[in-house]
């Protein structure tokens, strides 16, 4: 478990790549994985780091191998969410919002 720590901050990087390439996703359920797949039906989750865990998942998504190309849409419209023009948008949204419980005039 205390090795665990040192992974929960690390990049989810890894799952933006899948999602844009309508890949599924087999992953562990690191919360920075998590949060950015969210609910995702195109992603298989490990519950922990151990053997048992990944073989679970995996065995999930072998199950599910006819389907897997029809889960190919929802992956790339949740790579849509993590674009950089959806987060300059998320960004400008937040500013506006805090300026204007100041009385600050936007835009």
């Amino acid at each position: 478990e205390k090795d665990d720590q040192k992974y929960m901050g690390s990049s989810p990087l890894k799952m933006f790549e899948y999602m844009a390439a309508g890949l599924p996703i087999l992953s562990t359920t690191n919360p920075c994985h998590t949060e950015v797949v969210g609910e995702g039906k195109f992603a298989f989750w490990a519950d922990g780091p151990d053997a048992d865990s990944l073989h679970q998942a995996l065995s999930q998504l072998w199950q599910q191998r006819e389907s897997l190309p029809s889960l190919s849409p929802e992956a790339l419209a949740a790579a849509n969410d993590w674009t950089w023009e959806a987060a300059a948008k998320k960004l400008n949204n937040a500013l506006c919002v805090g300026l204007a419980a100041n009385g600050e005039k936007t835009s």
